[in-house]
């Protein structure tokens, strides 16, 4: 009976070794799998870390460039509405002396007509033949032919003198009109001049719109990736937790805060001899979180998660501490058995 017993306890350790090293394989497998993941996902993070970086520069310095044209603009349209205002001043300023010049120019013209109508009526009395008080000697015509003379001289000048200042009159609102329209077409030409600057402010203003778009874009999208990459290492996070938990003593009770639930691992047909291991169910946040890699992990930010799994990943469990263990609390648990068999035989000898 010793040796049967012996046998099988043989038998159970050969089992037991043989998974032990499976397991072992398969740990080893999956920890170099998971620590060329993690050293990937740490790369493209810090990657993603600096291109988010350069970006946010990139966006500081445009807002910073575009603020500095932003304010250089509206003092070019500040000091060019100044300078359309005084040319609109200047304008109505030459208007109103043409208007002026105008009016002194039709009353020079009707100071002339008034003139020559003085001179053709005093012309028509030279001509008669009695002038004054119907004096006809040759003194008192002569006397009177004189005044006449210097009448119609001072007629004439004051004449000429008033066709001249008309003719002044006529050029300076014609000088004044030539400037007014010269200065109309000079602001006409700065309020074009200004309409192709405000386009071009209006294009820049697009550009850095569509630049900032761009950016916001990139910083939506690398935040996606972050959210991916977080997911992924509390993925990496459970997944150690389980092989940690398939290769741990599971005679006491886990630790509440985990709430872990225990389930039997699916043995194939070479491992039913062996009595099967169990693997844990993580349940985190109310959601659980079976051991299936493929299944989505709960939400854990920060960086703790890529954390500990390095560090799980660096300090595994001895699994030949906990083979001999669990062998050696298999022999105790068949010690009683032995003993009661052999008291059960000595009896019957008896």
């Amino acid at each position: 009976m010793q040796n049967k017993a012996l046998s099988a306890a043989e038998r159970h350790l050969t089992a037991a070794q043989s998974k032990w090293a499976r397991l072992e394989a398969r740990r080893d497998k999956e920890r170099m799998e998971m620590q060329t993941e993690i050293k990937e996902l740490k790369e493209a993070l810090d990657q993603r870390k600096q291109e988010l970086a350069t970006a946010v520069a990139s966006k500081d310095s445009i807002i910073e460039e575009a603020e500095v044209e932003k304010r250089r603009l509206l003092d070019v349209v500040a000091r060019a509405d100044k300078h359309a205002q005084d040319i609109g001043n200047l304008v109505q300023e030459a208007e109103r002396d043409r208007q002026l010049a105008l009016r002194a120019a039709r009353l020079a013209e009707l100071e002339n007509c008034r003139l020559r109508e003085d001179l053709e009526q005093a012309l028509t009395n030279c001509r008669l033949p009695h002038l004054g008080c119907g004096v006809s000697d040759p003194d008192r015509q002569r006397e009177s032919q004189d005044k006449l003379d210097a009448q119609i001289h001072t007629l004439r000048e004051t004449c000429d003198r008033l066709q001249l200042e008309n003719a002044r009159l006529k050029q300076a609102v014609a000088t004044m009109s030539t400037q007014a329209q010269l200065e109309a077409c000079a602001a006409v030409r700065e309020a074009a001049g200004g309409e192709s600057e405000d386009l071009l402010h209006q294009n820049s203003k697009k550009s850095m719109e569509e630049k900032n778009r761009v950016d916001e874009e990139e910083v939506e999208r690398l935040r996606a990736e972050r959210d991916k990459l977080l997911t992924i290492s509390n993925r990496l996070q459970a997944r150690l937790m389980r092989q940690q938990w398939c290769v741990h003593d599971h005679s006491q009770r886990p630790p509440p805060s985990l709430h872990v639930e225990v389930r039997q691992l699916e043995v194939d047909e070479d491992d039913r001899a062996s009595p099967p291991l169990p693997v844990p169910r993580l349940r985190m946040g109310g959601e659980v979180m079976r051991g299936s890699g493929n299944s989505t992990s709960p939400s854990i930010t920060g960086r703790r998660s890529a954390f500990d799994a390095l560090r799980l990943l660096q300090d595994p469990p001895s699994p030949l501490s906990i083979v001999k263990a669990q062998v050696k609390r298999q022999r105790t648990l068949r010690k009683p058995q032995a003993d009661s068999f052999r008291r059960s035989e000595m009896n019957t000898k008896k």
